[in-house]
């Protein structure tokens, strides 16, 4: 996606720091998850979690085995 911002405008859109949209851009494993919303905010986006695959019923009934 490219929305035509700096890092620096994307950070100031989202109140955060240009380190830490660098550290979004590169996948960092220590960006939360609020660094993200924010960003996803700013940048009028939104963050969908979808499963791979729907679990079956009997993976489903094992979970209260």
């Amino acid at each position: 996606m490219n929305r035509g911002l700096t890092q620096a405008q994307l950070a100031e859109l989202a109140g955060l720091t240009r380190y830490k949209i660098i550290a979004v851009e590169k996948g960092t494993l220590s960006v939360g998850m609020i660094a993200y919303a924010r960003m996803l905010a700013a940048l009028d986006c939104e963050l969908a979690v979808i499963p791979a695959a729907m679990p079956t019923l009997e993976e489903l009934g094992g979970l209260f085995e």
